[in-house]
Order: structure tokens, then sequence, then C-alpha cells
């Protein structure tokens, strides 16, 4: 799920057409875990992350995304120069 920005909305709305991508697609940067409800059983279904490439759609460069932990591997690398 792709944050979709709204003008002078400051929610957060994670509906943007593009639902599925391969994993050569795109590269994504971990940035925390979330799960939708924060007052009950926490399970961290998902990973949010950052779009840090994605040739084929550049416009979601730098958006944020939620992508379910089932379907990942967090890899830790160095920071690049």
């Amino acid at each position: 799920m792709i944050h979709q920005p709204r003008e002078g909305d400051r929610n957060w709305y994670w509906d943007d057409p593009v639902r599925e991508v391969s994993a050569t697609d795109l590269e994504l940067h971990f940035l925390d875990y979330f799960d939708w409800d924060k007052m009950n059983y926490v399970d961290f279904q998902y990973y949010r992350v950052r779009i840090a490439s994605f040739p084929s759609q550049l416009h979601l460069e730098g958006r944020e995304a939620l992508l379910d932990h089932q379907y990942a591997k967090v890899f830790i690398t160095s920071a690049r120069e």
C-alpha cells in the first residue's frame, strides 16, 4: 500500500492505484514497523518503508509505503556514499 497524499489534508491515505510490484522493480528503505491497531494486540504485520528508487514509476519515489512482512526480506547494508 503506497501513501497517496491529498492537498490540504494531513491524514495519511494508503490507496495509491499501484498495488503490486516485483522485488526487482524498486528499492525500498526500511523505516519502522507498522500496525493499524495501537490499542489492542499488536503484531506489526507491515513494514513502513520509503520508496528510494522506482524507475518505472518515478512519481512514487520518495513516498512511503506499507509492505506486508510475509512478502519481504530485510537486508542490512552500509550507507551509500
